[in-house]
């Protein structure tokens, strides 16, 4: 995973973080709706793709460090 910048820069100069989280799940996600979905016990994250406003999109997958942008924004919820 690249970063150029240390995670503060990140949260200073953040305009738009895009996610996209891939899932699957034995139940279904428009007949149950998302809340249900969620928390069904066989629904599992297959892997997260993000991007910070025009930076490259990034992937995480289950099992790696959680992305330190991802630290930063929670640690900073109330800026």
């Amino acid at each position: 995973m690249r970063v150029s910048a240390p995670s503060f820069f990140w949260l200073a100069h953040m305009s738009t973080l895009y996610l996209d989280i891939e899932t699957r799940s034995t139940r279904s996600l428009h007949l149950s709706g998302a809340w249900a979905y969620a928390d069904d016990d066989t629904t599992e994250v297959l892997c997260l793709c993000y991007a910070v406003d025009d930076g490259p999109v990034e992937t995480w997958l289950p099992g790696q460090p959680l992305p330190s942008v991802f630290s930063t924004i929670a640690a900073n919820l109330a800026d």
